[in-house]
């Protein structure tokens, strides 16, 4: 995940941080497979499920450390990537976990918890096409009162 992450990292400055962005929203389609593969106990496939699973997380992982901070006037830049990213990992970490469990426990099936997966990324892709690309962007103010992809 470590290369696959710098990897991901590097091409967004080519193909654009929003555009991988969305790529990885919709890469959790991936879960369907992945429970499928981790239901087998066959190692072979156990590790192609994770590897799978980590090349996805590690496409959205990528661009997120540039892309996150270039939302924000450079003035707040810190405090806005810093308290998005926290939410984020509140929700994402908190909230999902226990209603899969949940669903899971109440159907004994991963569909339930693949469906809310992919429902998080329809969100995560729509999020991500409401938000202004900010790989070309000059950030170079000098003040610390520079705009963010163009707005004031």
């Amino acid at each position: 995940m470590g290369v696959a992450t710098l990897v991901f990292a590097m091409k967004s400055d080519q193909w654009g941080r929003r555009r991988l962005s969305a790529a990885a929203a919709v890469s959790v389609g991936w879960a369907f497979p992945l429970f499928a593969l981790l239901q087998t106990g066959n190692p072979v496939l156990l590790t192609l499920g994770f590897v799978g699973g980590m090349a996805c997380f590690a496409m959205r992982y990528g661009p997120t450390g540039a892309f996150l901070p270039e939302l924000f006037r450079v003035r707040y830049r810190y405090s806005g990537a810093s308290i998005a990213y926290s939410v984020a990992g509140v929700i994402g970490g908190g909230v999902v976990p226990l209603i899969s469990t949940g669903l899971w426990a109440s159907t004994g099936s991963t569909v339930p918890v693949a469906l809310v997966l992919v429902a998080l990324g329809v969100l995560s892709f729509l999020c991500v096409q409401a938000l202004p690309e900010t790989r070309d962007h000059d950030f170079s103010d000098g003040l610390g009162e520079g705009t963010a992809a163009g707005r004031p």
